[in-house]
């Protein structure tokens, strides 16, 4: 993107643009991590989309600026979603299963980390870029709002307690 819609071939800016999106998803986990959880998943579903969304309006008018505001605001929403969904495992997880919990969660989010990348590059070989970010960018911000929708619907009981529901034996 930064090479072909942007025409930047300077390393510094692609090392920039990478910065900027893991340095502004750990700031707002330290700056906003003291969130009630419910606050930080909103803001995290709020933030992600709109990043994703300047990130395909910085593919139509091409602005170096932009882009780098687009995935300095989708880092940070990212980083907050993160924040939010380990919060959100370890408070609905028994003491004992912590670990476990955990590792699954780990598990599953370098998925979600890893594969939409390997996707996205095997839709650039049948789709134009412009095409493939907006389809991206539609089912990823899909997928974070109706993630935080399902975390919020029901409301953990607190850290290491279990829900009188979970409790029934079987």
């Amino acid at each position: 993107m930064l090479h072909g819609t942007l025409h930047t071939d300077s390393h510094l800016v692609v090392g920039l643009a990478a910065f900027l999106m893991f340095g502004s998803a750990a700031a707002a986990q330290l700056v906003l991590g003291r969130l009630l959880l419910p606050r930080l998943l909103t803001v995290g579903a709020v933030a992600f989309p709109v990043g994703l969304v300047l990130c395909a309006v910085a593919l139509y008018h091409p602005a170096l600026w932009l882009y780098l505001v687009a995935v300095s605001l989708s880092g940070a929403g990212s980083g907050l979603l993160f924040k939010g969904g380990v919060e959100r495992a370890v408070s609905v997880a028994a003491p004992a299963s912590r670990a476990g919990v955990l590792a699954v969660f780990f598990v599953v989010a370098y998925l979600g980390m890893g594969l939409p990348s390997v996707l996205f590059s095997i839709a650039l070989r049948h789709f134009a870029v412009q095409t493939a970010m907006i389809g991206f960018a539609a089912v990823l911000s899909c997928g974070a709002v109706v993630s935080v929708a399902v975390a919020l619907r029901d409301r953990a009981p607190g850290p290491g307690a279990l829900s009188a529901q979970s409790a029934r034996p079987y």
